[in-house]
């Protein structure tokens, strides 16, 4: 005869097993969500059937310097409204900038690698690489100006403005003030301001 307490063990193990499994079913489920959706890594197809259906969801971007990246129409879509505007088969003359070389290739002319990379880092993860400035202290001003002409959403704009704020020095401001002027940016257009009114007084006082 089972004592209580190998009795209360035995349940107990059943129940632990049974939810691991039940946890293990939830994580594989998840697991198998996120690499359908939203990663780029090459799948393994059944049929031409499901070939196709692939290669209608996933277009590959491809830089002015050779830079090859292949995305989610959707995820992209879902950031960009030329994007979405594009995919969606508009003829807006917003999309006459890209160039299809073949089916489910284009060629983006005004941007480079770095950029693109950097884009699709947020359009993908909704993050912006908090060490964007190294190496290239520049990187930031090039994803502004390519998040207003392809009109990613505002968020990402802030964190390019955030960066370039952090930047700004007595050679650049002045630039960065025209550049915040022409791109609307209200929030560097403001920092920049008054590190320039700050500049002027000092050098105002400073004169014999």
């Amino acid at each position: 005869m089972k004592t209580f307490c190998g009795i209360l063990w035995e349940g107990v193990r059943k129940e632990l097993q049974m939810s691991f499994s039940a946890f293990f079913r939830l994580l594989l489920g998840a697991l198998k969500s996120f690499l359908n959706a939203e990663t780029l890594q090459c799948q393994v197809f059944t049929s031409d059937e499901e070939n196709g259906q692939l290669e209608s969801r996933f277009i590959s971007l491809v830089s002015n310097d050779d830079h090859k990246f292949t995305c989610n129409k959707k995820i992209l879509s879902s950031k960009s409204d030329v994007f979405k505007t594009l995919f969606a088969g508009s003829e807006n003359d917003q999309c006459v900038r890209f160039q299809e070389i073949e089916k489910n290739l284009i060629k983006i002319d005004d941007v480079d690698g770095e950029t693109l990379r950097e884009i699709l880092r947020y359009v993908y993860f909704d993050v912006v690489d908090q060490n964007i400035m190294d190496p290239n202290p520049n990187l930031p001003f090039k994803c502004l100006l390519a998040a207003e002409k392809y009109m990613l959403d505002q968020k990402f704009k802030d964190s390019c403005q955030d960066f370039l704020v952090l930047s700004v020095d007595d050679e650049n401001a002045f630039d960065y003030f025209r550049l915040a002027e022409n791109l609307n940016a209200e929030q560097l257009k403001l920092s920049v301001g008054d590190y320039i009114s700050q500049y002027l007084t000092h050098k105002r006082d400073v004169l014999p």
